[in-house]
C-alpha cells in the first residue's frame, strides 16, 4: 500500500501544474493528504514507535561551525573532522546520529527528539511522521534498518550553511549564526540574563574553509543521490560559496534535484534578480527539477521589525513580490520562527499570504511555522496560559479560510495541523517560571538600550499588560 501511494505522489507532482487536471488533482490530494500521513505513521510504527526517517535521510551542515543535526528540532553537534578526512560521508553519519538510529530501531526515544515525543504523548501527529511523509523520504522504512544504512547512508535532503555572514540581528539568534550579532556582542558583551544570553561560545575556532573544501570534494558523490539541496545561513545572498554553488548548478545536469533557499531578502533587488535568473535558466534548461524559496519572517508589521532587527517590512514585501513577478510559478513557503511575541500580529501575516495567493495565482505560496525553543524567555514559555485563546483564534481563522473547492487559495490541512501542533506544545508546557519572566525583563531593558528604542514604540501597552511586564 505504501509503495502504491508513494508512486501516486510522484504521478501527482508531475501533473499538478497542468491547467485543468492539475486543479482537480490538487483538490484530491488535499482530501487524502492526512490519510497518507496516517499510512506513513503505520509504516514507521511497524519498525518501532520511535522510528523517524529524518535521522537517516535528512541532514543540516553548518560548515562555518563544523556542526550538524538531522532535524531543526535537534540541537547541533560537532562533526569529527578526523573521521571526515577518512570518509566524506562522516559529514552526515556522525557517532551521535548513528547512536540515535540504533535507539529508534529498538523503540527507544532519543533525548534530542523530545519535541516530537511531547507532541505524540498528547495524542497528536508529530514531525517524526510529517517529515517521514515528505517526497524526499520515499525509501521504505525497513530498508533503513540494515546495518549498512545505520552506519553509512547518503542524505536525500541536505540543508547547508556556508557562512554566518548575516545583515540582521534577530532578537533570538546566536552570535555563532549571525555575524552582525557577534559584532554587537563583542562591543556590549552578552545579555545579563541568568544564562548570559548570546554569550560568545569559547569553543576553538573552526576552519570553515576546510569544512567547505570537504563538502565540495563530497559533492560529486552526493549530487546524484540528493532529492533536495537547501541553502541557509547566515544570509546566503551574502556568501561567496552560494555564488559558487549557482555557478556549479548552471553547469551540472541534475534533473532530479530540487534547490531550496532560505533568505531574509534584505538585499538589493539586483542581487535577487541575478540569482533568480540563473536558477530559472537552470530549471528551464532541465538542469534542475525545481526551486523553492523560503523567505524568513516571524510575524508582521512593527512586531516583525522588532524581532528581526534590521528588517524592513516594506523592503521585504517589495522583494517578495519581485520574486513572484520574475518567477510566476515560484514555490514559496514563509519560514516562520514562531515565538512568544509572534502571536500578537500573526493574523496580519496570514492575511498578507492570502493576498499574495490572490494576486499571484500561478505561484505555490505556503506558510510553515516552526517553534522557537531557545532562549526560553522568548519562547512560548513566556506566555501565560490565558493566551491560549489567541492561538485558538488563529486556528479558527485558518479553518475559516481552509482550502476547498470553493476556496482554492485557503490554508491546507498540513498548514493548519502544523499550527495546531504549536498550540498543543504551548498548552502542554508548564506555566512560566519567575526566572523566565525576570530574564525577559532584563533582556528587553538591555535590548532597548542597545538599539536606542522603547518597547512601547513597537508593542502597545495592552500587550505589555497581558504579559505582566509592568
Amino acid at each position: 500500500m505504501f509503495f502504491l501511494i508513494h508512486y501516486a505522489k510522484i504521478f501527482y507532482f508531475k501533473l499538478k501544474d497542468l491547467p485543468l487536471i492539475g486543479k482537480i488533482l490538487k483538490l484530491i490530494a488535499h482530501k487524502f493528504s492526512l490519510n497518507y500521513i496516517k499510512i506513513t505513521q503505520e509504516e514507521l510504527n511497524k519498525v518501532s514507535p520511535s522510528f523517524c526517517k529524518a535521522k537517516w535521510l535528512q541532514s543540516t551542515l553548518h560548515l562555518e561551525l563544523g556542526e550538524t543535526h538531522s532535524c531543526h528540532h535537534n540541537p547541533r553537534h560537532a562533526i569529527d573532522l578526523d573521521k571526515v578526512s577518512r570518509d566524506l560521508n562522516a559529514l552526515h553519519n556522525t557517532t551521535q546520529k548513528i547512536q540515535a538510529r540504533h535507539e529508534m530501531i529498538n523503540g527507544m526515544r532519543p533525548k534530542d527528539c523530545d519535541y516530537c515525543w511531547k507532541i505524540e504523548d498528547h495524542g497528536s501527529l508529530s514531525d517524526r511522521v510529517f517529515k517521514s511523509s515528505e517526497e524526499w523520504a520515499g525509501l521504505d522504512a525497513k530498508t533503513l534498518t540494515s546495518p549498512e544504512s545505520i552506519l553509512n547512508i547518503l542524505p536525500k535532503y541536505l540543508e547547508i550553511s556556508f557562512s554566518s555572514h548575516c545583515n540582521l540581528r534577530c532578537a533570538y539568534c546566536d552570535p555563532l549564526v549571525s555575524s552582525s550579532i557577534r559584532k554587537e556582542i563583542e562591543i556590549h558583551g552578552p545579555y545579563p540574563t541568568s544564562h548570559d544570553f548570546q554569550r560568545i561560545d569559547p569553543r576553538d575556532a573552526v576552519d570553515a574553509q576546510k569544512f567547505a573544501g570537504y563538502f565540495w570534494r563530497w559533492w560529486p558523490q552526493l549530487k546524484s543521490h540528493l532529492h533536495t539541496l537547501r541553502v541557509t545561513g547566515g544570509e546566503p545572498f551574502l556568501s561567496s560559496d552560494f555564488d559558487h554553488l549557482l555557478s556549479v548548478l548552471s553547469q551540472d545536469h541534475l534533473p532530479h534535484l530540487n534547490l531550496s533557499l532560505n533568505s531574509n531578502l534584505m538585499v538589493s533587488p539586483a542581487r535577487i534578480e541575478n540569482a533568480l535568473k540563473i536558477i530559472k535558466n537552470s530549471f528551464e534548461e532541465g538542469r534542475l527539477k525545481d526551486f523553492h524559496l523560503y523567505p524568513s519572517i516571524d510575524t508582521w508589521g512593527k512586531h516583525a521589525e522588532f524581532l528581526r532587527w534590521g528588517l524592513s517590512i516594506q523592503k521585504f514585501s517589495q522583494n517578495i513580490e519581485l520574486c513572484l513577478r520574475l518567477y510566476p510559478k515560484l514555490k514559496m513557503t514563509f519560514l516562520i520562527t514562531f515565538q512568544a511575541l509572534s502571536i500578537f500580529n500573526y493574523h496580519q501575516l496570514l492575511e498578507y499570504i492570502l493576498d499574495l495567493r490572490r494576486r499571484f495565482p500561478l505561484a505555490e505560496i505556503k506558510v510553515g511555522a516552526s517553534l522557537l525553543r531557545h532562549p526560553d524567555f522568548l519562547s512560548l514559555n513566556l506566555l501565560p496560559k490565558s493566551m491560549g485563546v489567541k492561538f485558538l483564534d488563529i486556528i479558527s481563522f485558518m479553518k475559516q479560510h481552509r482550502l476547498s473547492s470553493k476556496y482554492e487559495l485557503g490554508f491546507s490541512s498540513f498548514e493548519i495541523a502544523r499550527f495546531e501542533r504549536i498550540y498543543t506544545d504551548f498548552m502542554s508546557t508548564p506555566d512560566r517560571t519567575t526566572q523566565v519572566a525576570s530574564d525577559f525583563k532584563v533582556f528587553m531593558k538591555e535590548f532597548e538600550k542597545r538599539k536606542n528604542i522603547h518597547f512601547e514604540d513597537y508593542f502597545d501597552l495592552k500587550i505589555i499588560d497581558d504579559l505582566m511586564l509592568k
